[in-house]
């Protein structure tokens, strides 16, 4: 995968502290947007989810016993309803910023629900003000991938997270991705053997 297609770690963290920040300053003065993207950049970083499956999430698709969120998906162009696991940080973030309608959807702004293009916009305008190159929220999906596959090492884990009917299909899109991983592979390389070498 081009490096282009995804966020970097350092670059991932950098967009989640500028939308935090800006989430702060606008919950204290009554606006909307910044919570909003703050809540979309957090899901979007935290479950992979695709544009498509974040707009028609509401508040009954967060599972908090289960840990997790149930997701609308097509499968083979068939409906299909997965269960997500979301980590604790994202959990958190969803029990804290709770629907004033339970079964009402999680985006929606002063005119309504978002939809995948309000989504769109309000990602590139969140990386704009982090200071980031223009990427449209699908770097998201990468950037999870990515940074799932190096946390954990599990192929069938990532496959099954995104929803991938395939395994070989998330292989070709992840595995081995990391220009870091792969020299840190082959500096591992014989290192011991070498006299001389540090252990």
């Amino acid at each position: 995968m081009e490096r282009t297609k995804y966020l970097d770690h350092a670059e991932a963290e950098q967009l989640r502290r500028s939308v935090l920040a800006e989430a702060v300053v606008d919950a204290r003065a009554g606006r909307v947007r910044g919570p909003l993207a703050w809540l979309l950049v957090d899901l979007a970083l935290g479950t992979g989810l695709r544009v498509s499956e974040l707009a028609v999430l509401t508040w009954a698709d967060v599972d908090s016993r289960r840990r997790g969120l149930w997701v609308n998906r097509r499968k083979r162009r068939t409906p299909a309803r997965e269960f997500v696991p979301l980590g604790l940080s994202v959990r958190e973030h969803l029990q804290e910023a709770g629907g004033a309608d339970p079964a009402g959807p999680l985006f929606v702004g002063k005119r309504g629900p978002l939809s995948r293009a309000g989504l769109q916009s309000l990602w590139r305008g969140a990386v704009t003000r982090a200071g980031l190159p223009d990427c449209g929220i699908h770097t998201a999906r990468h950037t999870y991938a990515v940074e799932l596959l190096a946390a954990t090492g599990n192929l069938r884990q990532v496959q099954l997270n995104l929803g991938h009917t395939r395994i070989d299909m998330t292989a070709r899109m992840y595995a081995d991705v990391q220009w870091s991983d792969r020299l840190a592979g082959v500096d591992a390389m014989y290192r011991q053997d070498v006299p001389g070498a540090a252990s």
